[in-house]
């Protein structure tokens, strides 16, 4: 009775170890003192994903979530590095239910953890999902490879290490790229159309001083140039269907520029 009485505490003691959080202490090796050997596997349950990629203000959206609907996680510890073995780097912000900052490496808010204290029963539930907001130290120029890593705990028992992801920021474009990309589209834009107002004005001018040479000269004179007219027109004509191929070409360039510009909105959006 009293061997089972002392495996009930034992069991209990680490179901309910850290309610309130991960402790400071684990903050470099991020394994928590359960009593047990944690995972390390290449396709854990959980995982980390990224999105709102904010440049101007700095900011990432940042999610651990279960990749099974029906499995759930009881307890967490998130950071973001420069590499594998460095310190916590940036800041993290929640507003999730049963969860707070962490100070790690003397970096306030440098870390995101689980709080059961406030409320007992998440302890039981579990979470699915949780959303939170990483900002960039100042003196990074960009996210581009930073890890985001944690480690998820299933329960006391079950505890996942290295569950990680690496931020890639657009194939490595930043903000100035996506600048150049608009400037070029509206480049192409200005061009084309000032190109055909350019042209109409041409053809026009043209047209009037055909006019006018008709209106002026004698009707034999004419007559003799009308094979010769005829000959123009037909240049003329081969002309405008190279123009108007230009213009048709130019068109869809911009189109082409146009979808490329959405298509990176869209990604840095999703």
């Amino acid at each position: 009775m009293i061997s089972k009485s002392l495996i009930f505490l034992l069991t209990l003691s680490v179901v309910l170890a850290y309610p309130s959080g991960a402790p400071d202490s684990v903050c470099e090796s991020m394994v928590p003192q359960h009593g047990y050997d944690p995972i390390t596997s290449e396709n854990p349950p959980f995982e980390i994903v990224y999105s709102k990629m904010n440049h101007t203000e700095r900011t990432l959206l940042v999610t651990i979530q279960s990749k099974e609907e029906s499995k759930r996680f009881k307890g967490f510890l998130i950071q973001a590095r420069r590499d594998w073995k460095g310190e916590a780097i940036g800041k993290w912000s929640t507003e999730e239910d049963n969860t707070k900052t962490l100070e790690c490496f003397e970096h306030e808010d440098s870390a995101v953890t689980h709080n059961h204290k406030p409320k007992g029963l998440s302890r039981e539930k579990g979470f699915d999902k949780l959303n939170f907001q990483w900002t960039m130290p100042e003196d990074m120029e960009s996210m581009n490879g930073t890890i985001l890593l944690a480690t998820v705990a299933e329960n006391g028992k079950v505890i996942y290490l290295n569950v990680s992801t690496i931020v890639i920021c657009n194939n490595s474009k930043s903000i100035t790229d996506e600048k150049v990309l608009r400037d070029e589209v509206v480049e192409s834009e200005t061009t084309t159309e000032k190109q055909i107002e350019d042209e109409k004005h041409a053809e026009s001018h043209e047209v009037k001083h055909t006019e006018n040479k008709e209106e002026t000269a004698p009707e034999k004179q004419i007559e003799n140039e009308k094979p010769h007219e005829a000959k123009h027109t037909e240049d003329k004509e081969d002309e405008n269907i190279d123009k108007d191929e230009e213009i048709r070409r130019l068109k869809e360039e911009i189109k082409f520029l146009k979808f490329k510009l959405n298509k990176f909105l869209s990604n840095k959006s999703e």
